[in-house]
């Protein structure tokens, strides 16, 4: 006797409501859903094909859904289902109300009790994974997410690898001609084998996991700086600098974690190593059902401080009363600092200040929009906003770059000469180039570069980026831009060079006059004004 075998269900964009908005990736949005039919709610992906397909992600998706179909655990995010159309891809996963852990844990870092309850389960998704070969490659904070009862759920599988089945392979990252299969995941939590592109396996997600454990207790990653190039020298140098207040047991789990030795890190060979470190205290089995811990008074005024840290850092300085207080409360307070002026410096404003890019649609956003976008994120100094910006296609100039001159009436080339001059032309405003080295931001810089900005644009002034960066007074920039091409020896519309606008006391000392020198020559080697060079005067003045 045999049975007929259920249709699958078709389902549709149309077939759900979509409320609020959860999060957003690089060409992805997280939304909740309800489906209409059922009354099953559930979180939304969709996926941008078109920007997905330019990007050349499109394997990661099917990576992610490959996984996904592969894993059965309670501390794994599952997928209820997904459909596609000709714009988007659907994918439905279980929701999860309580959010990132990066929310709870931003700025103020997590108690002991609590970071136990939810490392625990990390540890046995980690687990796992392990068994069913798959290599996560991407965990952090903001890749776990929580329940309304605080089960800890990882997500995002588009990085992953699997052992299992290696013919199915993510994209990886390209560079021109060439593809770095194992240079995934994000720079702050990569390994030195990752960051080569040697390999990416079980020892690299411990690695990922020591710094995940840094930062749930600090509020910050452990290797964090302006650039992924300074990033990753921390990381090659193994630069691991704990803040105040970091509990013994963890800052002595944290070090045998993160090792440069892929095979001496704590549970690369076994987990249960890992798992008999004096951190973990208390049974991992079923570690989602036990009780969570229920925070302290002391926990819940830091939680509320610190989501209000730019209120208080003023007051906090100028209370006479620090002192008296107790050396646990001053290593918090300094910590919680330490994690504000991190964030301050690396993440970008809430996204309400900016532009939505709406990602329905393949034709938008238009690179006009796009534009407004990046001058704004520049301006502003939102490093999320300018990636998103760039991503779309945006126009990384605001004027046109050359202007054609008839040639001269009398015979400055002879009689004969038929030629035409081509003149720069400056116009009002920056560009983002110059917003970004104006600010001194060395991310931003370094990400307009590497779109190839014009680094020989000027202002209505005759400004050039290397102007506008030497004026910020930040080494780093400079050097970026010198090391593109910039030239050291040009000079703004007062005849003044870059070495000329550098900030009276960022050249106090002879070291950090000799610093500048390097980068933009000494004076001595600079041209008088009016002398005929073919740098940065031309025979017809300055800027031709």
């Amino acid at each position: 006797m045999s049975f007929p075998v259920r249709a699958p269900v078709r389902r549709r964009d149309v077939d759900f409501d979509v409320g609020v908005l959860l999060g957003r990736g690089t060409f992805t949005s997280v939304y909740q859903a309800v489906e209409k039919a059922t009354g099953k709610r559930c979180a939304m992906k969709i996926v941008d094909r078109y920007r997905c397909e330019r990007l050349k992600k499109t394997a990661d998706v099917f990576m992610e859904k490959h996984c996904l179909l592969r894993t059965n655990h309670p501390n794994i995010v599952k997928m209820l289902g997904w459909f596609s159309d000709n714009t988007c891809i659907y994918v439905m996963l279980e929701e999860c109300l309580g959010g990132e852990l990066w929310e709870v844990i931003k700025t103020v870092g997590c108690p002991m009790p609590q970071a136990r309850h939810c490392l625990k389960q990390v540890v046995n998704a980690v687990e796992y994974l392990r068994q069913a070969r798959i290599v996560h490659r991407d965990i952090k904070a903001e890749n776990i997410m929580l329940t309304d009862l605080a089960t800890v759920k990882l997500i995002d599988f588009g990085t992953a690898k699997d052992l299992e089945n290696p013919q199915i392979k993510g994209s990886g990252n390209a560079s021109r001609h060439k593809v770095f299969e194992d240079y995934v995941g994000t720079p702050q939590f990569m390994p030195k084998e990752v960051i080569e592109n040697k390999c990416s396996d079980h020892r690299s997600d411990i690695w990922s996991f020591g710094c995940t454990i840094f930062q749930v207790l600090s509020g910050c990653p452990p290797f964090h700086d302006r650039s992924e190039y300074l990033i990753f020298q921390r990381v090659l140098a193994r630069d691991l600098q704990f803040p105040p207040g970091i509990d013994a047991t963890a800052r002595d789990l944290i070090e045998r974690m993160v090792v440069q030795d892929p095979d001496a890190r704590l549970g690369a060979l076994d987990l249960e190593d890992l798992k008999a470190h004096p951190f973990f205290d208390g049974p991992f089995e079923r570690a989602h059902l036990l009780p969570v811990p229920v925070p302290s008074l002391a926990a819940l005024c830091y939680q509320r401080l610190g989501s209000r840290m730019e209120q208080f850092l003023e007051p906090l300085a100028a209370w006479e009363g620090a002192a008296q207080l107790e050396p646990a409360v001053r290593e918090q307070l300094e910590r919680m600092k330490v994690a504000h002026r991190w964030q301050e410096e690396v993440l970008p404003p809430p996204d309400e200040f900016y532009p939505t890019l709406n990602i329905k649609s393949p034709l938008s956003p238009t690179k006009t929009d796009s534009r407004g976008v990046l001058i704004a994120a520049c301006r502003d100094n939102n490093i999320g906003a300018l990636k998103m910006a760039l991503e779309e296609g945006a126009f990384l100039e605001t004027r046109r770059p050359f202007v054609m001159r008839p040639k001269p009436p009398t015979g400055v080339f002879g009689d004969d000469t038929t030629q035409f001059i081509k003149r720069k032309t400056p116009k009002e405003g920056l560009t983002p180039l110059m917003y970004a080295s104006q600010n001194g931001s060395v991310s931003a810089v370094h990400m307009l570069l590497e779109a190839r900005a014009n680094i020989m644009a000027k202002d209505e002034d005759g400004m050039r980026p290397l102007h506008f960066g030497a004026r910020s007074g930040v080494v780093e920039v400079c050097r970026l831009l010198v090391k593109k091409g910039a030239d050291a020896l040009s000079v703004d519309d007062d005849g003044n060079t870059a070495l000329d606008l550098v900030p009276s006391d960022q050249v106090e000392t002879a070291a950090q006059r000799k610093d500048w020198e390097e980068i933009l020559g000494p004076p001595s080697a600079l041209p008088e004004v009016g002398e005929a060079t073919f740098g940065g005067f031309g025979l017809f003045g300055p800027g031709i």
